[in-house]
């Protein structure tokens, strides 16, 4: 397995190396199963997403090692993937070629459901969300945060510093490009994830009053 991958940096940790994508098939599988089980706020997922165990992995990491190879990295240890983190240099740029070249996958993929809204699965909630999507850059985020991130990251690697060296090498890598910031999305309710993000400089941006932001979603910043 490690033949499709390039390694990128010296090991993290005795046992976890940092890897960049060269071979989007392979990688695309086991990043899907990440994304799964760790689809639960960071936990397994995969009791939420029983008729569509794909579609977390479609719609958060799919578009990225499709559209955005660049700034797609995994980790793997002895036992396998154990996570990964994604990102897009220019997000106008990549949201734009998502609705063009990957949403309409998407929609055809994934059918809207009949249900009320009060009687919404998990997957029926991400599948109206696919159906209905806005993605959300405000003007003022974009011009000081061009860029933007997602991470993954297995519970077994979680503590040894892995999460911290997978976003510096990613963070590295855009500013290597020229961007000048970047951020992420995350839910609110995943206070160690929020306290990971504030020890490495991200802090929630002042928007303006008129900006409506996005619900159950926590938007975090920082500068490159």
């Amino acid at each position: 397995m490690l033949a499709c991958f390039v390694t990128i940096s010296p090991p993290i940790h005795p046992s976890v190396c940092l890897l960049s994508i060269n071979v989007y098939s392979i990688f695309k599988a086991l990043a899907y199963k990440t994304c799964l089980l760790t689809g639960d706020a960071g936990a397994d997922g995969t009791h939420l997403y029983p008729n569509y165990p794909n579609l977390l992995g479609d719609r958060y990491v799919g578009p990225y090692i499709q559209l955005s190879r660049d700034f797609a990295f995994m980790m793997e240890d002895e036992e396998g993937v154990c996570g990964y983190v994604l990102g897009a240099l220019d997000s106008r740029s990549f949201y734009t070629q998502y609705s063009k070249e990957w949403l309409p996958k998407l929609l055809s993929k994934y059918p809207r459901t009949t249900k009320p809204k009060e009687d919404f699965t998990a997957e029926d909630i991400l599948i109206y969300e696919i159906h209905n999507e806005e993605p959300f850059l405000p003007d003022e985020l974009y011009e000081q945060y061009p860029s933007h991130l997602h991470i993954d990251l297995m519970p077994r690697a979680q503590g040894l510093g892995v999460g911290k060296r997978m976003i510096q090498s990613l963070l590295s890598a855009l500013k290597t490009r020229g961007s000048t910031g970047v951020f992420l999305e995350m839910a609110p309710r995943n206070e160690i994830a929020r306290r990971f993000y504030h020890r490495l400089g991200f802090q929630e941006p002042l928007f303006k009053d008129s900006t409506v932001l996005p619900e159950d979603t926590v938007i975090l910043a920082r500068k490159l």
